[in-house]
């Protein structure tokens, strides 16, 4: 792991108490049996020289925990290019909204922009003295997992960050690759399907509170290819809509053929990558051999089941997730609300799907996970600080 935090200038920068706090929270194991240990690099304040070398351990990092504060006239590219080099670690990184302020849903989108798994937004506390400050640890769905202003405080914002990190690490993924031949020719007709994604994409946009300028597009949809091409199995025909689309425009262009697996990964045909969510809804698709439609968005459903666990964007555990809740394989339409994230459906016929998704209602920004938090962390409190 790798821990940067403090001010990083020319005249050598200068360390963060708050920070320090975090990181003494983070590595109390002994106030917490519960919490990970790590291999850690600590950087807390430091020159511009400093900085540097703390992004090059980075990019070979498990976790890095990016909180430095960097003069506005030099280059801030280091935190975005960390997920670019380092695409599989966890990254945490903060936003501070004390200058300028900013919005929930815009602080979500910088997560988003950056790939941030969380993000600690530091806002002022204007009835304090100075130099006290908000803390609120928020991951890209608009989830909160701590908030606190004092030291104590702090202190067990490091421990649940742990926690989450930890959970984070542990949650499976599949990757996709593109695939080399054998992807069909003619894309099938489903020209109602997609009129009905875009409608249920103006719903999205409609509930979903969102900045001005939206550059990462959540949600996505799928369908079964009902006639199969060339050494592609039918039930394994299935056509994704691709990574960061605006499902308000969609069109079948915008929809990616994955057609089997290798390696462990998920074979795609075309130029565009599928959905992260598109090894989740493949399984779905196995496992429900009569389903035919899917889709997904952050919104969820009236009235619709409730998962319990609070599963990030590309969690496989969804697909089982969705059997705990519906296990029987001859079934023809779901509808199930994920905690903490949205809802997914699916059904045989399109009418039905319109008929299981016509209850959508807004999440919550923030939605609190602070039952999560209890839960892992129990009565352990930090010493008294002097």
């Amino acid at each position: 792991m790798v821990f940067v935090c403090g001010t990083f200038d020319a005249a050598g920068g200068k360390p963060s108490s708050i920070a320090q706090e975090l990181f003494a929270g983070f590595t109390a194991k002994a106030l917490c049996p519960g919490l990970e240990e790590f291999d850690c690099t600590f950087m807390n304040g430091g020159s511009l020289a400093d900085l540097e070398h703390a992004a090059h351990k980075a990019a070979s990092a498990h976790v890095v925990i990016w909180l430095a504060n960097v003069p506005n006239d030099h280059p801030k590219n280091c935190v975005r290019s960390i997920k670019v080099i380092n695409p599989t670690c966890v990254l945490v990184t903060s936003k501070r909204s004390v200058e300028k302020g900013y919005s929930i849903p815009a602080v979500v989108q910088h997560a988003l922009e950056l790939h941030s798994n969380l993000v600690i937004l530091f806002t002022a506390i204007p009835s304090q003295a100075k130099g006290r400050y908000r803390a609120q640890l928020i991951d890209p769905l608009g989830n909160l997992f701590w908030d606190g202003t004092s030291m104590t405080e702090f202190h067990e914002l490091g421990a649940v960050l742990n926690l989450r990190v930890s959970y984070l690490l542990s949650i499976r993924r599949m990757g996709t690759v593109k695939a080399i031949g054998s992807c069909p020719e003619t894309p099938p007709q489903e020209e109602e399907f997609i009129k009905y994604v875009r409608s249920a994409a103006h719903k999205f946009a409609e509930l979903i509170p969102s900045p001005e300028a939206i550059n990462r597009f959540v949600g996505n949809a799928s369908f079964r290819c009902s006639h199969g091409f060339p050494a592609v199995k039918e039930d394994r025909a299935i056509y994704v809509s691709r990574r960061n689309v605006n499902k308000q425009d969609i069109t079948m262009s915008d929809f990616v053929p994955i057609i089997g697996e290798a390696d462990g990964k998920l074979l795609y045909c075309g130029d565009h990558k599928p959905s992260v969510d598109a090894p989740i809804q493949v399984r779905i698709f196995e496992l429900y051999p009569n389903i035919r439609y899917m889709i997904h968005g952050h919104v969820y459903i009236k009235e619709a089941p409730t998962t319990e666990t609070v599963l990030p964007c590309g969690a496989l555990l969804e697909a089982n997730e969705v059997w705990e809740h519906f296990p029987e394989p001859d079934q023809e339409a779901f509808v199930l609300n994920l905690r903490g994230h949205g809802f997914i459906a699916g059904s045989n016929e399109l009418s039905t799907l319109r008929l299981l998704t016509g209850g959508m209602v807004s999440r919550p920004m923030l939605e609190s996970q602070l039952k999560w938090v209890h839960g892992r962390l129990g009565e352990v409190k930090p010493p008294e600080l002097s």
